[in-house]
């Protein structure tokens, strides 16, 4: 999984005021299936159920087997995330559209 960039801080006069246009990523929105959103709730309520069962585990460090079992259940989260179907937004197909068909029609 990637991360996304660390934004870069810019100084104005006094002020440090991060720059956060440059790290923001586009949103991709997706649809899912009812058994896609079951899995991706499932997978979900997994993660948080390790992550809290270890929180109160005062004796015992956490384990490799447990930080592994997490990035297991987030990697699968996503794999069925990526699988569901992407949904493009209307207004940005019809400016699209719009950009080819004037692009075109000045040739």
């Amino acid at each position: 999984m990637s991360t996304a960039p660390t934004p870069r801080v810019t100084s104005t006069g006094n002020a440090a005021v991060p720059n956060l246009v440059s790290a923001i990523a586009p949103v991709i929105r997706r649809r899912s299936s009812p058994e896609q959103g079951l899995a991706i709730q499932i997978l979900g309520n997994a993660v948080d159920h390790l992550l809290n069962s270890r929180m109160f585990l005062i004796d015992e460090p956490p384990s490799q087997a447990d930080a592994d079992a997490i990035h297991i259940l987030m990697r699968l989260k996503r794999a069925v995330f990526s699988e569901c179907e992407q949904v493009t937004e209307t207004n940005r197909s019809l400016r699209e559209w719009m950009t080819r068909a004037l692009a075109g029609s000045t040739n």
